[in-house]
């Protein structure tokens, strides 16, 4: 009586099974035609609010070779960084990159005496972590590149860098850790460039870089404040007084800091990198910050001022896209439209 029940529960079943079956195979078959069509992209939710997007690209491994060529305990141990990146899904330039400047390229005691490639130390001890073979240790390092840092949306060497080796860190006493973020991105320029294209360090959305919003000059055209006729302003002129505090548009990393001296028509001024743009503050009288720190959206930078070229005190600020320096844009477009308000 059992089988037979049995068999009549399997028999009424068996259509939601196959319906299910095929709803699956449907799912799974419009995601293979999506990355084949789109490529293989990875999308991360940033701790700081924004969202960065990674896609995979070619890696030169004949490059990969020939810098390890001679490069300590790593030499011959492309193929292993390779699986090891592969099996976590992350760059293996960017594996490499840290490896190298962690290790001095493979030489140091940590990697030579405990396998350590990435300083990667061991919580219960407080000491540099100890592995069976130099395998295991690159094994590990890229198992936890992925969980502590690509996985929590951290995926730019900016990003990795704040928390990998933070800037006036305890156990930083001789402040090397400046050197972490244009060191590691010199050697993954050497091997090659990064092979995973991740974009997108700000939040999207910038906030006021002064107390207020009153604007004293808009981006574009304008009369010459200095010679007469016409000239294009390539930023947008806050007010403020001296003395007031120039605040971060967005997160970044400080990749110009003017503090005295001649600083061009700028003046003092600091510029931040956002991952696909730069914030340029002119003007200032005084920086709070140097190159390679790294900022929050909203943290004081330094003082209004009137160096440079300028009539009076007041903050220039400048959206530029490809490069320090490189093509200006209206700023305003990257305000929320509630803040968007000017004085006449």
């Amino acid at each position: 009586m059992k089988d037979v029940i049995r068999s009549l529960l399997l028999w009424k079943a068996s259509p939601l099974i196959w319906i299910g079956a095929g709803v699956l195979f449907i799912i799974v078959l419009i995601s293979a035609i999506s990355n084949a069509i789109f490529g293989e992209e990875e999308s991360f939710s940033n701790i700081s609010g924004g969202v960065a997007m990674c896609t995979k690209g070619n890696v030169d491994e004949a490059r990969i070779e020939e810098v390890l060529s001679n490069a300590g305990v790593f030499t011959g141990k492309k193929e292993v960084f390779m699986n090891a990146a592969e099996k976590y899904g992350i760059d293996p330039v960017l594996l490499i990159a840290i490896a190298l400047h962690e290790t001095g390229y493979g030489t140091s005691p940590a990697v030579k005496n405990k396998n350590n490639p990435g300083g990667i130390m061991d919580p219960s001890t407080g000491k540099l972590k100890v592995f069976d073979s130099l395998e295991d240790g690159i094994d590990f390092m890229a198992g936890n590149l992925y969980r502590v840092y690509i996985s929590q949306g951290l995926v730019t060497i900016q990003q990795i860098g704040a928390k990998y080796a933070p800037i006036g860190a305890n156990n930083d006493p001789t402040n090397l850790n400046r050197n972490w973020v244009p060191v590691v991105t010199k050697i993954a320029n050497e091997l090659g460039g990064l092979s995973m294209n991740c974009e997108v360090m700000g939040t999207g959305e910038f906030a006021l870089p002064t107390g207020s919003m009153s604007i004293t000059s808009n981006f574009g055209y304008r009369s010459d404040p200095f010679g007469g006729g016409t000239e294009f302003h390539k930023g947008t002129d806050f007010a403020c007084s001296r003395g007031d505090a120039i605040y971060a548009a967005d997160v970044g990393q400080i990749v110009v800091s003017v503090k005295s001296g001649y600083g061009g028509g700028y003046g003092h001024h600091v510029i931040i990198s956002h991952g696909d743009k730069f914030t340029l503050y002119g003007h200032m009288e005084h920086v709070d910050v140097d190159i390679g720190d790294t900022v929050q959206k909203g943290q004081k930078i330094g003082t209004c001022g009137t160096t440079g070229s300028s009539t009076g005190y007041h903050l220039h600020f400048e959206v530029q896209l490809g490069g320090i320096y490189g093509e200006r844009v209206d700023p305003m477009t990257y305000f929320q439209p509630a803040n968007k308000e000017e004085d006449e």
